[in-house]
């Protein structure tokens, strides 16, 4: 058996994608214990982002006897059922076709928070470990604008003078846009001013904070390479449109999609008689909903 955990703490923080490559995996493990990503008479264990989002399952995930392959709506269900399981609520915070794949795709990214108090005992266990940027970057991409200033002005001078930017961004934002076309001058000369700035940090959230204020376009946020790809893919699935989620997948998906090929490599001799096992059995177990909401979130609570 791959020691997943162990292989994560040798790797360290040189390697953040591989890292957490590790991470998802061991998490993946743990949840797909007692057949805690079974539902539906479908198999979704040790499934990444993209195949949630685009489910198309082999047949050795297909546990029941359907006519045909199982289509979005029963995906949709199977999912849903896990949530559930899992005491995930779907998100309400905007028009999505596909909350159940949001909701389960924000645990894969670690970041399931059910309530703003969950929220901030996270912001709080960062800020006390001396993260301030870091803080400041979850705030912001979980749309908290104000506690965002608050961790940036309890950093050094450099992150109090962010504080102010933001701070600035936070009051403007509204007038600037009723009267975007009357002071376009105004406001290409505050993106100017935010770019410079952003050029000059060397933490990737204080650049992605200030890829943010610049216009308050998530896209320029998720262009931001130091920031851990399973973030940015939380943030894609938080606050872009459907059609949107779809075109930075791909894009950015190359070093993670070959890792899960080797992941599914591994796993592939395992599944078969895991399957095989279980239709023997003739039942089908569910998963705990407190080991579950453990193994899923995890991954955030390891940095």
């Amino acid at each position: 058996m791959i020691k997943c955990a162990k292989n994560a703490k040798l790797v360290g923080n040189d390697e953040p994608d591989l890292k957490y490559m590790w991470e998802w995996l061991q998490g993946a493990r743990e949840a797909a214990q007692e057949d805690g990503m079974v539902a539906s008479e479908l198999d979704l264990s040790y499934l990444g982002l993209i195949s949630i989002w685009r489910p198309k399952f082999s047949t050795s995930r297909i546990l029941g006897n359907y006519d045909v392959e199982p289509d979005m709506d029963i995906c949709t269900a199977a999912i849903g059922e896990i949530n559930v399981d899992n005491g995930r609520h779907p998100i309400k915070y905007m028009d999505t076709k596909f909350p159940e794949q949001r909701t389960m795709g924000l645990a894969i990214c670690g970041w399931d928070f059910e309530t703003d108090a969950d929220l901030e005992m996270e912001l709080v266990r960062l800020e006390n470990k001396g993260k301030y940027a870091k803080a400041a970057g979850w705030a912001l991409f979980h749309g908290k604008l104000e506690r965002c200033i608050k961790a940036l002005s309890k950093g050094g001078p450099e992150m109090k003078l962010m504080s102010t930017a933001v701070a600035g961004y936070q009051s403007n934002n509204g007038r600037r846009k009723s009267t975007y076309d009357k002071e376009s001058h105004s406001n290409d000369t505050w993106k100017e001013l935010c770019r410079d700035m952003a050029m000059q940090m060397d933490d990737p959230y204080q650049r992605a904070i200030f890829a943010f204020i610049t216009n308050g376009d998530w896209q320029d946020v998720l262009d931001e390479q130091g920031l851990p790809y399973r973030e940015r893919l939380g943030i894609a699935l938080r606050f872009l449109e459907d059609d949107e989620v779809s075109l930075p997948l791909p894009r950015r998906e190359n070093f993670l999609l070959k890792l899960t090929h080797i992941v599914g490599n591994i796993h592939q001799r395992y599944h078969i008689h895991r399957h095989s096992r279980r239709k023997s059995r003739g039942h089908i177990s569910y998963w705990n909903h407190r080991e579950g909401n453990r193994s899923l979130t995890s991954l955030r609570r390891q940095e």
